[in-house]
């Protein structure tokens, strides 16, 4: 992922945020449907799990990156006076 820029990634993100959507929704449809399999089934929650920690990363990931890092205005006032 090196070689990608971020404004071509954060394209993406909201087919990622419908894709979300439509795996929460059929999710809630199969533990509606039988929830005395799903309740009991650790893999059922460790997947919860995982998709709660991918989802708090996607919105650290989206909030983070709307202002540049301040080491990032240093840098290029650094380089600026270093070049006079």
């Amino acid at each position: 992922m090196k070689g990608v820029p971020l404004r071509s990634a954060k394209r993406f993100v909201p087919w990622a945020m419908a894709g979300f959507a439509v795996n929460l929704l059929t999710g809630l449809i199969f533990f509606i449907s039988q929830p005395q399999q799903y309740a009991t089934n650790l893999a059922m929650w460790l997947k919860v799990l995982f998709l709660f920690v991918a989802g708090i990363n996607a919105m650290l990931f989206e909030t983070s990156l709307q202002r540049p890092p301040d080491g990032a205005r240093a840098g290029r006032g650094h380089a600026a006076v270093a070049r006079k």
